[in-house]
């Protein structure tokens, strides 16, 4: 079994986020496969550390996404995650929800979104959130992942930093991202 990628998935518990499993691919005999793993802090050795194990159909790889925490390197592989899009729109409409209720979020990054047991993607981290037009001075953003020039809470950054989400979703070229490092 060779390992490629793994990611924590969260379930809503008494009103806290925890982590529920690791979404593991790896692959065995030139096929990928899908699984989940209990274990948090110690990646799978053996395709007996695993559970749920479903094997993913050609048609579905897709460039691994750049941050995927890898148990093993191979840039070369291709997966697709099912419901990317859903998984976006979802998040969009978290955002506008944010939004109709007077706040922007200002710091809208993969590690502020999590994924619960249901599937679900959930928008965390709310500490930089702010009311439209607040300065920006002295709030705390992920780098790489907001427009410098911006000073002032507006709907365009989390809508921008949307944007940002779904070319490294798809596997587009680092050159289409939008925000400079």
């Amino acid at each position: 079994m060779e390992g490629l990628v793994a990611r924590e998935n969260f379930k809503l518990v008494d009103g806290k986020l925890v982590i529920v499993y690791c979404a593991v691919v790896f692959r065995r005999d030139g096929c990928l496969y899908k699984a989940t793993s209990p274990y948090r802090q110690v990646a799978p050795s053996s395709i007996q550390d695993l559970q749920n194990i479903t094997p993913i159909a050609p048609e579905d790889y897709q460039p691994l996404l750049p941050s995927d925490a890898f148990i093993a390197h191979d840039p070369a592989l291709y997966y697709r995650r099912a419901g990317t899009a859903r998984y976006l729109d979802s998040i969009e409409q978290g955002l506008r929800h944010l939004h109709s209720l007077g706040f922007i979020h200002n710091d809208l990054n993969p590690a502020n979104i999590m994924i619960t047991e249901e599937d679900i993607p959930v928008i965390i981290d709310f500490d930089s959130a702010t009311a439209p037009g607040a300065s920006l001075q002295n709030v705390k953003r992920t780098h790489g992942w907001f427009d410098h020039r911006i000073v002032v809470s507006q709907q365009s950054n989390d809508l921008d930093a949307l944007a940002e989400i779904r070319t490294w979703l798809t596997g587009s070229s680092p050159y289409e991202y939008r925000f400079d490092l």
